[in-house]
């Protein structure tokens, strides 16, 4: 049988270099010498979470040899060459002045030109095949390879005992150490991903109690879509015909979704019908209900929908228990190439993410890049503390932290604002057809509630500035600062309504009379891929990174963004931890220009 399997793979592969010659294209150098074997190994360094190099979290021991793993991937690093190559050609996909502007890639282009040689590959799945894995799939983009396997197969393979831990009141599965490989391969893997569960959050907050018509000092209003198609000023694109007929979003999850709830907000909102296809690739779990992520979907499915009124959304969904949840479907969107946008309103900050990890994200991220595909992400809730988890009401001890994937120079981050005028005059007495009622633009400042919800964003610790952003109010930092822009997030001034759990029974009311209603800078990722896809609809054209054109339309115009120039984004912080003293708690003023802070879109 595995002899049956090798031959079937040879084949594809052939199938695969005959097609590479006929279109002309050249085939990648061989890098791997000889046949992969374990005699000799290297350490694959970077592996191992810091929560657990730390001491941080509790060690329970082995898992037994059968536990079954997510599953896993091998991602390949570029030779030096490829690298400058791919540099050279991120520059050029955003100049305008070159004749390679905007001229995107295929996944199977961008494999011939930065992925690893076919003949190579076939190695690695031989090698992964005959260590014991199965179902072994190669990227479109020969960016990584795919497998499934137990903890007994990592072991004997990787050289690494997965052990179970707990963390926060959280179970957990992790790599003990990192992993050793054959010395055939050193130089060329970039990481190994699937050795944990420790994955990505929602950043998405609720106002309670879960159900009620709001405070009254805050006029009891809250968003429907026609309320943020007028405060943003979409509804001139409308009328000039552009709603994203034709455009489509992925929104990514990892969670079930029940259709009904996205039927329901659609008709409250004086949408017309239009449901999202839900999407779980082959070889992967399709995920169950999930409390808090489905919310989390329900939001980013009817909101990104609610701004695009007649987009494509898809829903690209994972199980986060049997395989790696929202990160699969980020990495399946970007290697299957699914749609101009993708959406995210997940994270965590960077110093929970492995150095290899973060390392290999960004590089997909690249290669959503030159192929046209803009990614959108929410930059976090917790001000500029973005490492604590502690409930709320409680002091940070972690310091300054950004969140990821927001903090990639190739992922637009998306903070939060909150509305600072309360004056009933912005707002209609009644609710039009579509449930909206706000008559204008409403001043805005940074959302900060004071008690551990607030935008999220800072320099980050990972990535160096990158030499688009630069500008009035940019940190001479030398580091990525986030978010890029800001958008309402305010789960208690004002916040979105959303159906969800079949919670709109009568509009928008549940059966009480109540509404469900959503806060965080979650609500900035869907939102903005709505608009992206209104461009994406004029323009005729995909955008790929749009941070470039932002900080260069920052610098050119001054009514481009609405500057938000008030408030700040600190939280309190314990005396005596790290970076707490320094200012009035960790986060950032907003100052004219800032990006860390910036918001709105005209």
């Amino acid at each position: 049988m595995k002899r049956a399997r090798s031959g079937a793979r040879q084949f594809s592969v052939g199938i695969f270099i005959l097609t590479a010659v006929l279109s002309g294209a050249t085939e990648l150098p061989r890098r791997i010498p000889s046949n992969i074997d374990d005699r000799q190994t290297f350490v694959l360094k970077g592996h191992t979470r810091p929560v657990i190099a730390q001491g941080l979290a509790e060690d329970h021991g082995t898992v037994a040899g059968s536990h079954v793993m997510p599953r896993m991937s091998i991602h390949f690093t570029m030779t030096a060459a490829q690298r400058a190559d791919l540099e050279q050609l991120l520059a050029d996909r955003q100049n305008r002045r070159s004749p390679q502007y905007h001229r995107f890639l295929t996944p199977e282009e961008y494999a011939r030109r930065f992925g690893l040689n076919s003949a190579d590959v076939e190695k690695v799945t031989r090698w992964l095949e005959e260590s014991g894995f199965s179902n072994v799939l190669v990227a479109r983009g020969r960016a990584f390879v795919s497998f499934s396997g137990t903890a007994g197969h990592v072991h004997t393979a990787f050289h690494t005992a997965i052990h179970k831990y707990s963390l926060n009141g959280e179970e957990h599965f992790a790599n003990a150490r990192d992993p050793q490989l054959p010395k055939a391969l050193e130089g060329m893997v970039e990481s190994i991903r699937g050795l944990h569960n420790f994955g990505m959050k929602p950043h998405i907050r609720r106002a309670e109690p879960r159900f009620n018509w709001g405070d009254p000092r805050y006029n009891y209003h809250f968003l429907a879509p026609d309320d943020w198609q007028t405060i943003y000023n979409v509804k001139p694109l409308y009328s000039a015909g552009f709603d994203g007929t034709g455009v489509t979003i992925a929104v990514v999850g990892q969670t079930d979704i029940q259709i009904s709830d996205i039927q329901a907000f659609r008709s409250a909102a004086g949408l017309p019908a239009n449901n999202p296809t839900v999407l779980t690739p082959p070889g992967y779990t399709k995920p169950a209900i999930v409390s808090g992520d489905e919310t989390e979907a329900d939001l980013d499915l009817e909101w990104s929908g609610g701004i695009a009124k007649n987009a494509t959304i898809l829903f690209v969904t994972i199980s986060a228990t049997v395989d790696n949840g929202v990160e699969d479907s980020i990495t399946y969107a970007i290697d299957h190439n699914l749609a101009p946008i993708v959406s995210t309103s997940y994270g965590q900050c960077e110093a929970l993410e492995t150095a290899a990890a973060a390392k290999t994200m960004n590089s997909l991220f690249q290669q959503a890049s030159v192929q046209g595909m803009t990614i959108v992400a929410a930059s976090g809730d917790k001000g500029g503390a973005g490492c604590d988890a502690a409930p709320t009401g409680t002091s940070a001890t972690h310091g300054l932290a950004a969140d990821f994937p927001a903090s990639s120079p190739y992922v637009t981050g998306i903070g939060g604002t909150q509305f600072s005028a309360l004056d009933p005059s912005y707002w209609s007495a009644t609710n039009n057809s579509s449930n909206g009622s706000a008559l204008s633009y409403i001043p805005e400042t940074v959302w900060n509630y004071s008690d551990y919800l607030a935008s999220g964003g800072g320099a980050s610790a990972v990535f160096t500035k990158p030499p688009w952003q630069s500008g009035l109010g940019v940190p001479n930092d030398g580091q990525r600062d986030v978010p890029d822009l800001a958008l309402a997030a305010s789960p208690y001034i004002f916040p979105y309504l959303v159906c969800e759990s079949g919670s709109c029974i009568n509009g928008f009311a549940n059966s009480n009379g109540g509404v469900a209603t959503i806060g965080g800078t979650s609500a900035g990722a869907p939102t903005f891929s709505g608009l992206l896809a209104l461009l994406v609809q004029k323009t005729g054209a995909r955008l790929g990174n749009i941070n470039p054109n932002l900080y260069s339309l920052g610098q050119i115009s001054t009514t481009a963004f609405h500057d938000i120039t008030s408030g700040d984004s600190y939280i309190g912080c314990q005396p005596g931890t790290p970076d707490c003293g320094l200012t009035p708690g960790l986060g950032y003023p907003a100052d004219a220009g800032s990006t860390k802070l910036q918001a709105g879109v005209r």
